[in-house]
């Protein structure tokens, strides 16, 4: 009888660890999507899928949501167009820009900014994609938290390969 009581909880302890395995499989999925420019670059762009996010390709730009609300949108800039970017967000001419921040992830130069616009405050990131001749925009509407979730679990690269 012992013996039936402690396979009994082998197994009830197995499954519970089969369970919670698939569970965090589930919870750390990675969609990955390549977009080809026009400029010749290829550009890789990796989500860690967690907390109910999910990412889909969108007419050659990428739209993340959550359950079913756009969160961020994503789009694809050319050298000059960052730079043209970058200038204006740092001169701040006409004092729109309300935050803003520069940092380094996964190699690729970032500038944070948040700035007034017709649908309210936009949280903004541009990525200076690491050797490669374009950068990314991901714009969200929603608020500071989320547009900080997003950019944690994106991975920006430039694809080598298809050089």
């Amino acid at each position: 009888m012992k013996e039936l009581k402690i396979n009994r909880r082998v197994k009830v302890i197995a499954i519970l660890c089969l369970v919670l395995f698939l569970t965090a499989c589930n919870l750390n999925e990675r969609s990955s999507y390549s977009f080809s420019l026009e400029n010749g670059d290829v550009i890789n762009i990796v989500f860690k899928s967690k907390n109910g996010y999910t990412i889909n390709q969108k007419n050659g730009s990428f739209v993340i949501s959550k359950d079913n609300k756009t969160i961020s949108q994503g789009i694809f800039l050319t050298d000059k167009l960052y730079e043209e970017y970058k200038n204006i967000i740092n001169e701040n001419k006409n004092k729109e820009i309300l935050n803003k921040k520069t940092g380094k992830k996964d190699n690729n130069d970032y500038i944070y900014y948040e700035v007034q616009g017709k649908n309210g405050t936009e949280y903004n990131y541009i990525v200076k994609v690491f050797s490669a001749d374009s950068a990314v925009m991901i714009g969200c509407l929603t608020n500071k938290k989320e547009a900080q979730e997003v950019f944690e679990q994106l991975i920006i690269k430039y694809d080598l390969n298809n050089l």
